[in-house]
């Protein structure tokens, strides 16, 4: 069996990377090969942040999506029909059996971002004789052509596997989509957090959230946790370049209000293991991009998230399956307590939470083995 599968692993996000793993893990423990290629047609793992075209165009569309996301769709969308994508797709599936789509956010539709319609597009083009899936998918926001898009993904394709329950909303209960928990739960399985220990306050910011007031706040309010448990701080990128600009702000803001707190940033590496010992020495995570939570998480590192999109409080429920935990250690920028939060969060047996997540993923993907072989028949 030949299966194929396609997301965004271009290397710019470290939780994309990591989910691509995760999946070939997942399947590899059922015989399976999954061949993964980029969503984007671009080279596996091929971003280096100090491309300074790459940085440009980066900034470009930046600020497209965020200022005109309706033109940067329509640009997004005409360049593809324009381009030499379709055609590297259709000529990639030579001998393929099933393709699968995902894992990630790739069922959007948000602040231009094409990755919807270009699966619609993707799948309208496979042959009828290879299995197509859509697998560990996030889907939404939707912006723009959300109805017809959801049409088209239940319709083209032969099974629908979401992440959780906020993408499961937006196909209606169709009897075609299933839910199955973020693979990067699995991590730890694939590498294992060396030399662990917990010296350190782990914290993930994401560009364009906060505006300087609540950087400021935020930072005073780190510096009173690193305090009060007499930790110091490490800033953990996983997302490129845009995030490594708030990461220097936030150590900035931090060192102006208390130049006595040790604070130091580090990026995330694409390798499983260098991953795991960035995070092998800390003790409680603060963060805003899901996968960088995830992995914390992972490692049974007590972890907090600011509430930057539903997907976040979204993979918490998904986690501990408990409103009344989740409403602790899920936090708004605009009103916040960091200390409380942490603090919770310390005290909650986090791998009884791990285990049981880990089960329903193992047991999910035996699901989706069967629906691939089905579906090959």
């Amino acid at each position: 069996m030949k299966i194929v599968k396609y997301s965004p692993i271009y290397g710019n996000n470290i939780g994309d990377l990591m989910i691509s793993k995760c999946i070939e893990n997942l399947f590899l423990r059922h015989g399976i090969i999954i061949e993964s290629r980029d969503f984007l047609m671009r080279d596996v793992n091929s971003f280096e942040e100090r491309n300074i075209k790459d940085n440009l165009r980066m900034s470009a569309s930046f600020f497209l999506q965020n200022r005109l996301p309706w033109l940067f769709y329509q640009i997004k969308k005409t360049k593809f029909e324009l381009s030499s994508s379709s055609k590297k797709y259709i000529s990639s599936l030579d001998g393929v059996d099933g393709v699968i789509f995902g894992g990630g956010n790739i069922l959007m539709s948000n602040k231009g971002c094409d990755y919807a319609y270009r699966v619609v597009r993707m799948l309208k083009s496979t042959p009828d004789n290879i299995s197509k899936n859509l697998v560990f998918c996030g889907a939404g926001p939707f912006e723009f052509e959300e109805k017809k898009l959801i049409k088209s993904l239940i319709k083209l394709s032969d099974s629908i596997f979401v992440r959780d329950e906020v993408s499961y909303e937006y196909f209606d209960n169709n009897e075609k989509v299933k839910k199955i928990a973020d693979p990067v739960f699995t991590l730890s399985d694939i590498s294992v957090a060396r030399n662990k220990s917990s010296k350190y306050i782990g914290v993930n910011i994401i560009a364009n959230y906060f505006s300087q007031s609540e950087i400021l706040e935020f930072a005073k309010q780190l510096c009173e946790i690193s305090e009060k448990l007499n930790m110091p701080i490490k800033i953990i990128n996983t997302a490129f370049p845009q995030d490594s600009i708030a990461a220097v702000k936030l150590k900035n803001s931090v060192k102006l209000i208390n130049k006595n707190i040790l604070i130091k940033i580090e990026d995330a590496k694409s390798s499983p293991q260098e991953l795991a010992d960035i995070y092998s020495d800390v003790g409680v995570f603060i963060g805003c991009r899901m996968h960088s939570i995830i992995f914390a998480l992972t490692y049974g590192i007590p972890s907090i998230g600011f509430m930057w999109d539903d997907k976040v409080s979204s993979m918490f429920d998904e986690f501990y399956k408990d409103k009344k935990i989740v409403n602790k250690i899920v936090l708004s920028k605009n009103k916040f307590k960091l200390d409380n939060a942490v603090l919770f969060a310390m005290d909650i047996d986090q791998m009884s939470y791990l285990n049981e997540i880990k089960s329903s993923i193992y047991l999910g993907v035996e699901k989706i083995v069967c629906n691939l072989n089905r579906s090959l028949k």
